[in-house]
């Protein structure tokens, strides 16, 4: 299959609209049209993503973006008409959903969904929009990996420091077509006023809560998905057996003096990139703290909670363990990241030579014990069965499209996570989180589909053995989808 590449990607204001139609030109390119036969994956054991039952000798029929059937292969009638996909001794599985990507923002748009497509990831949510993102996103083509859901500007306290502020940019969010809000405020009580403003009209909240703001409140208020754990120490607080000291010291804490002249681009991109480097010292001391005293029992009642109150949990592990070995030559020296813009690799590498210098003496053996912690919540949360999302984080240092959410799938297998639930985050889960036809391999449902040639339910590792994806009706096999990558 000859796949051809596009034009240069467009301007980032245009992201949505060229950038995605450049990879889908360059796809439909080297395709056979499907016309209006089946397309038929013939004798494939097929994995059940809410069970984790496994069938053997099964067809998986799809005609366009839709599956219609899926049978014993015995039952084929094998109309000459019909596309045959041999699935002999191979495994099908959905596609993978990142549910935490800054694709469309980050570095090469066109490269990254590229790369994502090739390593399985039929669909995502995009964690940073913009005006022209939502207005463009109409004119977005079906075929690659689908934008399920986009926000509009993060609320920060730029757009969002009064409450004031807040509720009118979630307003005009909403009058654009954002999908949800993206929330990134530190000012507990305009947080708060956030999450209620958004939740009167009817869009959902997912982001990062403040240390001053518990789990409890947030979950109260309506925050539907809390991203990264927190961040930091946000969510251990509410496991520690030092959480009133801890509270009680940051209420009483004064905010920050205001900046003496405003944060520059650069330094923006910086603190984005990897903000541990940027962490002040008092909140070096919470994050060691929490890391020794986590309470397992205070963590089920959490878990319980959060279960209860529907709240999702991203926890983007990889994420996480790259911030805090922002120089560990693991990732800097990571071959895959030829795929990443030399701006970016630049930027990640001048963090990782001051990163020792920017923090405290002895804080990477603390900042390992923190991770920990935070490994050990999510597999209590898991065995709450409080649901969980896999998002890599795309756009952090290190991360590279397509490639983190394995490392993701990986982290989250570490944890103490089964094969099934790890796959369940990427999928199944997605599905029922946005209330979209996805994550199952079943009539109705999209025709977006890995092919594996080992069990996935036995090694999470098996999750990147993939011989070919379906994406939106389409299958490409092996040496396309490795085209894909050498574009």
């Amino acid at each position: 299959m000859n796949i051809t590449s596009g034009s240069v990607c467009a301007p980032k204001k245009q992201l949505a609209k060229v950038c995605r139609q450049t990879v889908i030109a360059g796809l439909l390119a080297g395709l056979p049209s499907l016309g209006t036969a089946d397309t038929i994956i013939q004798n494939v054991t097929v994995i059940n993503t809410a069970t984790g039952q496994k069938t053997p000798e099964m067809s998986v029929v799809f005609e366009g973006p839709v599956i219609k059937s899926v049978r014993p292969v015995a039952e084929d009638k094998g109309a000459q008409t019909d596309t045959i996909i041999d699935g002999s001794g191979l495994f099908v599985v959905p596609g993978y959903n990142d549910m935490h990507s800054h694709a469309l923002t980050s570095g090469d748009a066109e490269t990254n969904l590229r790369v994502m497509l090739a390593n399985g990831i039929t669909g995502f949510r995009q964690m940073s929009g913009s005006p022209e993102l939502l207005a463009n996103r109409a004119q977005v083509d079906s075929v690659g990996p689908d934008l399920l859901a986009l926000s509009g500007d993060i609320l920060t306290g730029g757009n969002a420091r009064t409450t004031e502020q807040a509720v009118a940019e979630i307003l005009a969010q909403k009058e654009a077509g954002a999908d949800f809000i993206k929330i990134l405020i530190d000012n507990p009580q305009v947080f708060v006023a956030a999450l209620d403003a958004a939740q009167a009209e009817g869009l959902p909240v997912a982001g990062h809560f403040p240390p001053g703001v518990s789990a409890e409140t947030a979950a109260a208020h309506g925050m539907d998905s809390m991203e990264h754990l927190g961040p930091r120490e946000s969510l251990l607080l509410s496991v520690s057996t030092r959480e009133e000291e801890f509270r009680t010291a940051i209420a009483n804490t004064p905010p920050p003096p205001p900046p003496a002249a405003p944060p520059t681009p650069e330094f923006f991109a910086r603190v984005i990139a990897n903000p541990i480097p940027f962490t002040a010292p008092a909140q070096f001391e919470r994050m060691f703290a929490m890391a020794d005293s986590y309470d397992p029992v205070k963590a089920l009642k959490l878990a319980q909670m959060l279960k209860q109150k529907q709240v999702w949990q991203v926890p983007t592990l990889i994420r996480l363990r790259t911030m805090n070995h922002g120089d560990d030559p693991l990732y800097s020296q990571d071959p895959n990241l030829s795929y990443v813009t030399d701006r970016q690799r630049g930027l990640w590498q001048d963090i990782a030579d001051s990163f020792a210098t920017r923090i405290p003496e002895g804080a990477k053996p603390a900042l390992d014990r923190m991770y920990g912690a935070q490994m050990r919540l999510i597999r209590q949360m898991a065995d709450a069965g409080l649901p969980l999302l896999a998002g890599s984080d795309y756009g952090g240092q290190w991360l590279v499209a397509g490639f983190s959410l394995h490392q993701e799938f990986a982290e989250l297998a570490k944890a103490g996570l089964t094969p099934l639930q790890v796959l369940q985050a990427s999928t199944l889960n997605a599905g029922l989180f946005l209330n979209r036809e996805i994550g199952q391999v079943a009539a109705g449902m999209s025709a977006d589909l890995v092919l594996l040639d080992a069990d996935p339910l036995l090694d999470v590792a098996n999750l990147a053995r993939i011989v070919g994806v379906v994406d939106s009706g389409r299958y490409q096999d092996r040496a396309a989808l490795n085209a894909l990558l050498e574009q």
